[in-house]
């Protein structure tokens, strides 16, 4: 997500997909690669994993960020990172053992917007 004005949200980038309400002033569904970011910006590596995955992550605007993983209804799981971060690159793990198997989202909100990726975890 991106927060324009008094918090107001104008994107959320989910893998390959933005939702946009910068480019038509209502909310809308936009692919492709013009419109992706950075891939680099958010990487979880292994993935899928049976425990432990490392994310590596970019800042690009300096800020409080928020990382953190929910399960698939929506429900924070846990907090990985929190605080000011300044431009650059950094890296954090996740370890998934006491997780049942399944599929998970990890969030980096971030000034500007919020990257998401999908996490699998394998027993």
């Amino acid at each position: 997500m991106t927060e324009g004005n008094r918090g107001q949200v104008d994107a959320v980038w989910f893998d390959d997909i933005v939702i946009s309400t910068e480019y038509i002033g209502q909310m809308g569904v936009f692919e492709g690669k013009s419109a992706l970011p950075d891939r680099s910006i958010l990487h979880v590596y292994p993935n899928p994993s049976n425990s432990t995955s490392t994310i590596h992550y970019n800042i690009t605007v300096p800020g409080i960020i928020s990382l953190s993983l929910y399960d698939v209804t929506g429900y924070k799981i846990a907090a990985i990172e929190e605080g000011f971060r300044f431009i650059g690159k950094y890296s954090a793990a996740i370890y998934g053992g006491s997780l049942p198997s399944g599929l998970y989202l990890l969030s980096l909100s971030e000034p500007g917007q919020i990257v998401m990726r999908k996490l699998l975890f394998i027993r």
